[in-house]
């Protein structure tokens, strides 16, 4: 048994070493022109984003000068739209 998985732990331990080299090499051949507009790209990210507004025509009219005209149609209240 010792003898099959000295060759398996070898070639699982050559092609790891492999994929590393791989993602090493990927990482260091950016130029440093596209590393600052990588990190340019990670900053510039929203962090947090803002809902809208969502009470807008959900709050009741509280202005007590809209229809407090008590006279009806003979006076107009400046105060009212």
């Amino acid at each position: 048994m010792n003898k099959n998985l000295i060759p398996i732990v070898a070639v699982a331990a050559i092609f790891g070493l492999a994929i590393a080299g791989y993602f090493y090499w990927q990482s260091a051949s950016k130029t440093p022109a596209d590393q600052a507009t990588d990190a340019l790209d990670q900053a510039s990210a929203p962090i947090v984003t803002v809902p809208e507004s969502s009470i807008e025509g959900k709050i009741p009219e509280l202005n007590p000068v809209k229809g407090a005209n008590p006279f009806g149609e003979t006076y107009k209240n400046p105060f009212a739209e």
